[in-house]
């Protein structure tokens, strides 16, 4: 022999025929396999390492496992740092192919010999008891333990709404989730504010997508319909218990005469001229009942503005009835503010004609706003004076008079219509005519014009005779033109 065989071989060294055929080349697989029956059917199935390692079903097992090297000598050259487990039946996935070999292959134990079903390894992990079966794999995956996948609606309890977030421990007090009760008040006990009143099926009114959303169908069960305001409030906001089966007044004022501000002056049915939708929206026709039609701003106007005590007093239909501190005129144009204010907007569209008045507006006056006369809004405390309004403009402070109009035209402060040759001993010809004033009035008119009109005393630098024919320049120079010396 080329040497002593392993240990496991030992009973048979002496013979070779259980091992060898006589013959090169000649597989001797079929003797191995006689003895290892197991591995010879997982070769013919398919399965186990064997099966699916491609050359244990073409090779030689002695390609692997070798003998005649001592009684300690192992026939199997295995190291578990390499070796693939996806040539076994149980491949490696998730959290098992971080697993040590010993977290499932006990010692002493040979390998092809551990169980593959879960509750091998997991019983003592099992909160259920094994009263869900030992195949864990069909709720929880290999990536992590505590994330199951079961299927609920097979228990006849199927989850929606809020329940399918809910924890398993939320309903089930126990792992053993057979054990839990299908009913709505085994859980929500604690949550009924009925106390009991109204069932202990809390399906019949509650969604399970809300605990606080309601499919109570409040007209056909009580023949009170919730809608526009209604629509929303909670059950409290009209049930003063929560026993609802204790009937309750079903009119308006029972629950509105807090919000009354009629004092019941106006009877209890709130309906008739408020609406569902919203409290503050009314059906009342004012026009018809009150003889006031409220156009403009005063169909926006709330009740109260013109209300102020009970809605059953008379009111005054008179702006100044309920707009007397808003008449900046101090009472001075009258009551009827509507003569001039529209009902739009009380700052905007005024509608005063102003050529009424005893001082109708023309040419400049016409485009002013109405504060560039009136210091207030007491419009007649305004002076109709030239002078009132343009002292301040006077260049001939007010030497000439008050009656800035008979000279200046309102169209414009520089379009003057006054008429030298008539208002004055000194008519104007020639080159005199366009001159400005303080040509001549060089002092300005701050005092009664009183220019001489002999000519030396404007053209006195002119005079290239100084003065010897004297200061009337007249007697030989025009008016047309200085230059030019008049034929005697």
């Amino acid at each position: 022999m080329p040497g002593p065989v392993a240990a496991a071989h030992q009973d048979i060294e002496g013979e070779c025929a259980q091992c060898h055929i006589r013959g090169s080349g000649i597989s001797e697989q079929k003797l191995c396999v006689n003895c290892h029956q197991r591995v010879g059917r997982d070769i013919d199935s398919g399965s186990g390492f064997h099966g699916k390692n491609t050359r244990a079903a073409t090779e030689n097992c002695s390609s692997c496992h070798t003998d005649h090297e001592g009684r300690d000598a192992s026939m199997i050259d295995f190291d578990p740092n390499v070796f693939d487990h996806a040539f076994t039946d149980f491949p490696l996935s998730g959290a098992h192919a971080v697993a040590e070999c010993e977290s499932c292959h006990r010692s002493g134990t040979v390998y092809a010999a551990t169980a593959s079903e879960c509750v091998a390894c997991h019983r003592e992990q099992d909160p259920h008891r094994e009263q869900l079966g030992t195949s864990c794999g069909d709720c929880h995956s290999e990536s992590e333990w505590t994330g199951a996948t079961f299927e609920h609606d097979l228990t006849g309890f199927l989850l929606t709404g809020a329940h399918t977030k809910a924890t398993c421990e939320s309903c089930h007090r126990s792992p053993v989730f057979a054990d839990a009760s299908p009913r709505c008040v085994d859980c929500h006990r604690n949550e009924d504010v009925h106390k009991g009143g109204n069932g202990e099926n809390c399906g019949d009114c509650h969604a399970t997508s809300n605990w606080s959303s309601l499919r109570f169908d409040h007209l056909g069960l009580t023949g009170f319909g919730l809608s526009g305001g209604h629509d929303g409030l909670t059950c409290d906001s009209c049930h003063a218990t929560a026993d609802f089966a204790a009937q309750r007044d079903a009119t308006c004022h029972t629950c509105h005469a807090g919000d009354d501000v009629h004092s019941g002056s106006l009877g209890s049915d709130c309906a008739s001229c408020h609406a569902v939708a919203d409290w503050a929206v009314t059906s009342f026709d004012h026009s018809a009942v009150s003889n006031f039609e409220l156009r403009g701003a005063h169909t926006s106007a709330p009740c109260a503005a013109c209300h102020t005590g009970s809605a059953a007093e008379p009111v005054a239909s008179e702006c100044g009835a309920c707009h007397a501190d808003d008449d900046s005129h101090r009472g001075q144009l009258g009551a009827n503010c509507a003569s001039c204010h529209g009902e739009v907007t009380w700052a905007e569209g005024i509608r005063f004609d102003h050529g009424l008045t005893a001082f109708p507006l023309l040419g400049q006056h016409e485009q002013l706003v109405c504060a560039s006369c009136h210091e207030s809004q007491a419009f007649h405390d305004a002076a109709a004076g030239c002078a009132d309004c343009h002292g301040e403009d006077d260049p001939h402070a007010g030497a000439l008079g008050q009656e800035c109009g008979e000279c200046h035209n309102p169209a414009s402060w520089n379009a003057t219509l006054f008429d030298h040759d008539t208002a004055t001993q000194f008519a104007l010809t020639g080159e005199h005519i366009g001159l400005a004033c303080d040509a001549c009035h060089r002092d300005s008119a701050t005092a009664a014009a009183s220019v001489p009109t002999q000519c030396g005393q404007c053209h006195q630098r002119d005079d290239r005779h100084d003065g010897r024919f004297g200061p009337d320049c007249g007697s030989c120079h025009s008016t047309t033109s200085f230059a030019r010396v008049a034929e005697l």
